[in-house]
């Protein structure tokens, strides 16, 4: 991982062939993880579905959002994004000088 990494999992089998389509007609670029409801649970908290994580270099969950439904929370998740690479450069900044 790079600088962050976006997990989305799977809990519903019987959606598994719909995954891969829905992903690239929405232009998704990750990869889904597979899991069951007591999984996303027990290893996420993730109660409702789908929920969102944004995790940073060093594994830790810096942002959790449920279903993206219109433009502001999109634009939320963007932000929190930005946040993070902002923070990433100017730790990377601090460790060059």
């Amino acid at each position: 991982m790079d600088k962050f990494a976006i997990l989305a999992v799977n809990v519903y089998p019987a959606e598994d062939k719909f995954v891969m389509p829905y992903m690239k007609g929405n232009a998704f670029d990750f990869v889904p993880l597979h899991g069951n409801e007591e999984f996303a649970e027990k290893e996420w908290g993730a109660r409702g579905y789908p929920t969102n994580f944004l995790i940073d270099p060093q594994g830790r969950t810096i942002y959790r959002l449920g279903p993206m439904r219109g433009e502001a929370e999109e634009r939320r998740f963007e932000l929190q994004i930005r946040l993070l690479l902002d923070r990433n450069e100017r730790e990377q900044s601090r460790k060059s000088d």
